[in-house]
């Protein structure tokens, strides 16, 4: 069976999650097995953002590898990935830019994720523009340190360059889902419709009960 491995990127409050669980329902709709494999962050045990040290860079990267594993171990067709592997790494070069992460740290950390793609790469990546803040009592509550880190994930997928990106500007809902179905569409020769509903109800396999809001 030929999986299919769509991941989701962007900064913290871009509308990944919400567009995850669109383009899960439609593509269930399809007759399609979905795996989803969720952001890791909410559950790590050491601070966050800007906050954050080399425990939970390294922490995050090898659990979101570990769901990522999970996802393309499983028996469905489709995996969505909250985020990609190399996200976390752009949180870690913020931590390195500002004296918070050594370089040989950094470059660990940035190695393992680099290594761990180039065997298992995403098919397609939607990397979505960063939206207003909500705040969860987990984000950063600083928009200049939200945008900072969408600027260093844009630079790192693109100097990177192990799969293909397709942009989401900072658009509506249904503007979004417009670019991902005529995307997917087009790559997997699908028949996506936005305004479907799906009556399957089938169940979400993946590594976390329910779909973080």
């Amino acid at each position: 069976m030929t999986k299919r491995v769509i991941a989701f990127s962007g900064t913290h409050s871009s509308g990944k999650t919400t567009m995850l669980r669109e383009v899960k329902r439609l593509i269930e709709a399809q007759n399609h097995s979905v795996y989803i494999c969720p952001d890791v962050a909410r559950d790590c045990p050491f601070k966050l953002n800007r906050d954050a040290a080399y425990p939970t860079q390294d922490w995050i990267l090898e659990n979101q590898i570990r769901v990522d594993k999970q996802g393309r171990q499983s028996d469905c067709d489709v995996i969505l990935s909250e985020r990609t592997v190399l996200d976390n790494i752009a949180y870690a070069e913020w931590l390195l830019r500002n004296g918070k992460l050594t370089v040989d740290a950094y470059t660990g950390l940035r190695g393992r994720a680099k290594a761990y793609l180039l065997e298992n790469r995403y098919d397609m990546v939607f990397v979505l523009a960063p939206l207003t803040l909500v705040l969860d009592g987990i984000r950063d509550p600083d928009t200049s340190y939200q945008n900072q880190i969408a600027d260093i994930i844009n630079e790192l997928l693109n100097s990177t360059m192990l799969f293909p990106l397709k942009y989401l500007s900072n658009g509506t809902t249904d503007d979004r889902l417009d670019i991902v179905c005529s995307t997917l569409n087009s790559l997997y020769s699908w028949n996506l419709d936005k305004n479907s509903s799906n009556g399957m109800q089938a169940s979400d396999k993946s590594g976390r009960p329910t779909i973080a809001p």
